[in-house]
């Protein structure tokens, strides 16, 4: 009967998690920002993608573009990047340790273009 019990439980807690992770599929991620989701079903330019790591840091020039409302896009990344250990020292322009991120929004005609910047402090 404790076995049947056990079993059971582990079955569940399986089941919960095979569940989240499969939620999780769903997230795709700004290019060369590893942590960064992008917003809604906005699209990687992977041709924008330059990376440069040197000694005083990485240098990230990357950009998303898709159908999106830039007010809204900008109150997403404005109230996740905190979560991600990113500081607000002013509008579109973050630090997080000895990072800068600085994000520049751009519409053109219905698509809407994110351009995202890490430089060393």
């Amino acid at each position: 009967m404790m076995k049947k019990v056990i079993l059971n439980i582990l079955i569940l807690i399986l089941l919960n998690k095979s569940q989240i992770l499969h939620a999780n599929d769903n997230i795709s991620f700004v290019e060369g920002i590893a942590d960064l989701p992008i917003f809604e079903d906005m699209k990687n330019n992977k041709e924008s993608l330059v990376i440069f790591d040197t000694n005083e840091g990485r240098f990230v020039n990357t950009e998303i573009f898709g159908k999106a409302e830039l007010d809204e896009a900008q109150k997403f990344y404005n109230r996740i990047l905190p979560n991600l250990g990113w500081k607000e020292e002013e509008l579109n322009y973050f630090k997080r340790e000895k990072e800068t991120l600085i994000i520049n929004y751009k519409e053109n005609r219905d698509v809407l273009y994110i351009f995202f910047k890490i430089l060393p402090n």
